[in-house]
């Protein structure tokens, strides 16, 4: 069972090494942005709201954040 502290280490850890937990961080000459640095498609693959990717806020980011982590976890 995956708790919801794992989620919270699992997204603070990714956050830390992605971008120092910089939310509004864009990396990749441009194509990786937030926390976690995702690219659009996966952003999008993961439930992200296209229009948001670029701006997406701290609560979209670690919701879609969640979604890699349980994928990740399950398998």
């Amino acid at each position: 069972m995956i708790t919801n502290v794992a989620i919270a280490v699992w997204l603070s850890a990714f956050a830390q090494v992605e971008s120092s937990g910089n939310y509004n961080a864009i990396g990749d000459n441009g194509k990786a942005r937030g926390a976690y640095q995702f690219h659009r498609e996966r952003w999008v693959e993961l439930g992200g709201i296209p229009s948001h990717f670029e701006h997406a806020s701290k609560a979209e980011q670690d919701a879609v954040m969640t979604r890699a982590v349980e994928r990740y976890l399950r398998t």
